[in-house]
């Protein structure tokens, strides 16, 4: 919160993504869901659609074919295209922080960073937290 604060974003104007969606990954996008509502005035359903959660198979949609399990389910987007790799799903999603909440290899290269730092709502000054 405070480092949106200090990246100049209103809170109801974050993008955030959840490079993960097991446990962790959901116990902070709820945590964050609620400071959203409670500090940015947005409500529940408008907090979730802030939050963009990817997994191994990439942006958790609910169309892209799989089951989703009840945590997934909770944060699958509706809109938007099938982004099946994080960079893909960065430079559409242009997020102001990105959570690496994942026990996969690595996966934040250079062009990564780069897509994050280019779009970051448009200031350069990603949060990132890997």
């Amino acid at each position: 919160i405070n480092g949106m604060k200090a990246q100049g974003t209103e809170l109801k104007d974050a993008k955030v993504v959840m490079f993960g969606a097991g446990s962790s990954a959901v116990g902070v996008a709820t945590y964050l869901s609620n400071a959203l509502v409670a500090k940015g005035g947005l409500s529940e359903e408008e907090a979730k659609r802030r939050i963009f959660m990817i997994d191994s198979k990439g942006l958790i949609t609910n169309s892209r074919g799989d089951k989703l399990n009840e945590w997934k389910a909770q944060f699958a987007r509706t809109d938007g295209p099938e982004c099946t790799t994080l960079l893909e799903a960065i430079k559409y999603i242009k997020p102001n922080a990105i959570f690496g909440l994942s026990g996969a290899g690595p996966s934040w290269n250079q062009e990564v960073i780069e897509a994050l730092v280019s779009g970051c709502g448009g200031n350069g000054k990603p949060l990132v937290f890997p």
